[in-house]
């Protein structure tokens, strides 16, 4: 994928080579690449055309990445690292960061429009559903209400992290049954996404207290911060209580929907016994 990507921001967008060196490098330091492997599975699963998955795949990546850049700099979370590198901001300049976070944003939505591999309407129906997932009421007010801190009790912390992470969850999952037109699958895909989600989310608190230098954030920060997570409101047991329940019902819902779910529940065990 990062051939793609790279492809496509190096001959899309007239930049020099100090530009474009600055571009593509939260692209090149890696990442699990959850949200768009979900993406990939779910349009394997529902036999969507390769060339418009792939093309998906990228505008997910692209966005997710600059919100990482973005959440990393001084005035958000103020991290040194991001996947074993230096962040952007750390490697060039606050201000390079920014407008690399802008141009990752806005060439999401490039590609995004300008693809001639999903039809019209669908296309304007994705990039709804994207705008939706990544803006004020969703992923942005979920990282407003992270740095605010000001979650007092489990059903906020839920609630945000429903938008700051469970919403570009449940956009990968739905994107597929979007570019098919199929709304019987397009609700029940983004709920699972919530769900997906909320449980990567419980899994990286937990991983957290662990010191995990593998983790994508600096292991350890959000004890130091004394930021409301949900280790520090339920502690260890309760937390991978919640998280198993969650997965519980991940697996019946994936079972009762989906005939051919192997992939599906192939990369959910993934997740769900990752360590980093």
């Amino acid at each position: 994928m990062n051939t793609v990507l790279i492809h496509y921001l190096k001959n899309q967008i007239a930049i020099n080579d100090d530009w474009a060196r600055r571009l593509v490098y939260p692209l090149l330091i890696g990442g699990k690449r959850v949200r768009s492997m979900l993406l990939y599975v779910i349009g394997k699963m529902l036999n969507c055309p390769y060339p418009a998955i792939e093309e998906l795949c990228c505008c997910l990546e692209l966005l997710h990445s600059y919100s990482l850049v973005h959440d990393d700099l001084p005035a958000m979370d103020n991290d040194c690292f991001r996947r074993g590198f230096p962040t952007a901001h750390k490697m060039f300049s606050e201000a390079d960061a920014i407008l690399i976070g802008d141009s990752l944003l806005t060439e999401s939505f490039a590609l995004l429009s300008s693809s001639h591999h999903i039809p019209p309407l669908p296309k304007i129906a994705l990039i709804q559903a994207l705008a939706k997932a990544a803006g004020a009421q969703e992923l942005i007010m979920g990282q407003w209400l992270d740095i605010s801190n000001g979650c007092a009790d489990i059903e906020s912390l839920i609630s945000l992290h429903q938008k700051k992470t469970g919403a570009l969850f449940g956009f990968a999952l739905s994107a597929p049954a979007i570019l098919l037109n199929n709304h019987l699958l397009i609700d029940k895909l983004k709920i699972l996404g919530l769900k997906l989600g909320l449980a990567f989310q419980i899994q990286d608190d937990l991983l957290d207290v662990q010191y995990n230098p593998g983790l994508g954030k600096t292991a350890g920060k959000d004890l130091k911060l004394k930021k409301k997570t949900f280790f520090t409101l339920l502690g260890s047991e309760l937390s991978q209580n919640m998280l198993d329940d969650l997965y519980k019902e991940i697996y019946q819902e994936v079972n009762l929907s989906f005939n051919n779910s192997s992939l599906l529940i192939s990369l959910i065990q993934q997740l769900q016994e990752r360590k980093f």
